[in-house]
């Protein structure tokens, strides 16, 4: 050829498998006459021919892609799998002698092994098989009796048979039988004795060991369950209404494996709600474990007012299985199944007298709504404590109130860190509330500045 081998290009090494054909894109069409070998080694004798399709393609077909066996020993001759090295050869249009053929690529097929594909012969039946058995010369004479039970094996020199006790497929041991073991191993767990597991065949023992039984179980408690109620506090006498939401969860019981075996209980029968009052919303024939209603108008009292849900629910029937899918019975499972009276839920909204605190020019000690009523004051509807309140005003009492149950004050701190305590009268007056919904009247402890007074932005800590 004309062309030296060091300026043939070399295509990217091709991926291929066993048994399937092959086609290479040279990228363009060629003018010409084209061809190509592929060999092992290039100083192989044996060669495989390429295909050339539209002087663009070379293809390999599935029969030149196999392993090549001898036809009659099926041995293989020459095997595909490996390194293949290729080159292309390109006689141009108009050339009439192979001295102007040149090789236009060079590169590399790897191939890979598969099964299918791969040639060979099927072996459908034992036909045309030899078992040759070897001569033995020592055998037994007779049968004892005490052979009864021994099985006829092959001795040692093979050279003939002898009877022999069966190996046992069972565990036993010479251990105490009360032995434990002092931890889980595998499946088989702590405390199982000696004795517990004798007779047991190795088979089931080591499935134990490795395939722990894994029972079933609650991935989802039943539930009852209620929204739509508001915890924040609100003032002794301010009535209370809401949208109660209520609803069952029948719960979900898995089997061993995770798969869902079923609901833990029943569809709920009925619903109950009953307010601090114990005025009951009841429903007896509940649907698709649901219902909502609006409560009964409650007037908030002082302190905790608790709003009580409950239920009942018919008994579960789910049967289920551990991961190896026998069926079981699992005590707690079953427990669940059988309560038919769910766990209640309590909802608690906090009443409370409100403090009244701030600066104002007005002077609202006196018994009745006076302070109550002055919009000047700070209404806090929450318990009472110390608090750190920030205070502006001119000219203006400074006032500090609460209800009296709450006892006296320990001090009063101005904004420079000075005890102000002796610059407060005391005053113990009965305030009565207006605009509630239930109208209330409560003793209270009302701190004012003895005289009026001027303060920019200080915050005032009162103290219990």
């Amino acid at each position: 050829m004309s062309t030296r081998a060091t300026n043939v290009p070399t295509l990217k090494t091709v991926k291929a498998l066993r048994g399937q054909s092959l086609s290479i894109d040279l990228g363009k069409e060629y003018s010409g006459t084209m061809s190509a070998w592929m060999k092992k080694s290039p100083t192989d004798n044996l060669y495989r021919s390429f295909e050339v399709k539209n002087n663009r393609h070379l293809f390999l077909s599935k029969a030149k892609t196999q392993d090549y066996y001898d036809e009659n020993s099926l041995k293989i001759v020459e095997a595909i799998a490996g390194k293949w090295y290729f080159d292309v050869r390109l006689l141009p249009t108009g050339s009439t002698s192979e001295d102007e053929e040149v090789t236009i690529f060079k590169g590399v097929i790897e191939f890979s092994n598969q099964v299918t594909d791969s040639n060979g012969v099927e072996l459908v039946s034992g036909a045309g098989v030899t078992i040759r058995l070897i001569d033995l010369s020592d055998t037994p004479s007779q049968y004892l009796s005490s052979d009864v039970g021994k099985s006829l094996v092959v001795n040692d020199t093979f050279n003939g048979v002898e009877f022999k006790e069966p190996i046992s497929d069972t565990y036993s041991s010479t251990l105490d039988p009360t032995v434990s073991s002092p931890q889980d191993v595998g499946g088989i767990p702590a405390g199982t004795t000696v004795g517990d597991i004798t007779g047991d065949t190795f088979s089931s023992l080591f499935s134990d060991l490795l395939f722990p039984t894994v029972s079933a179980y609650i991935s989802d408690a039943s539930n009852l369950a209620i929204s739509g109620f508001n915890t924040g506090s609100l003032e002794v006498g301010t009535n209370y209404s809401f949208t109660a939401a209520m609803s069952y969860d029948i719960g979900t019981i898995n089997n061993g494996d995770g798969s869902v075996a079923g609901a833990v209980t029943g569809d709920a029968l009925t619903f109950n709600l009953a307010n601090p009052n114990a005025v009951n919303y009841t429903n007896n024939s509940v649907v698709s474990n649901s219902d909502s209603t609006i409560t009964a108008t409650y007037a908030m009292t002082l302190g905790s007012n608790v709003w009580t849900f409950s239920g009942t629910n018919s008994i579960g029937n789910t049967t289920y299985t551990n991961n190896k899918g026998v069926v079981e019975v699992v005590s707690s499972i079953e427990a669940a199944k059988a309560d038919v009276v769910p766990t209640s839920k309590t909802l608690s909204k906090a009443g409370y007298y409100p403090l009244f605190y701030g600066m104002s020019a007005s002077d609202t000690t006196s018994v009745g709504t006076g302070l109550y009523l002055n919009s000047d004051l700070t209404k806090n509807v929450a318990s009472t404590g110390n608090r750190n309140i920030s205070l502006t005003g001119t000219n203006e009492y400074v006032y500090f109130s609460y209800p009296s149950s709450s006892g006296a004050l320990s001090s009063i701190i101005d904004g420079n860190g000075f005890d102000v305590t002796n610059s407060f009268t005391l005053y113990t007056i009965s305030v009565t509330s207006s605009g509630q919904d239930t109208e209330w009247t409560r003793e209270y402890n009302v701190y004012r500045t003895t005289s009026v007074t001027t303060i920019i932005g200080q915050t005032f800590n009162f103290n219990f």
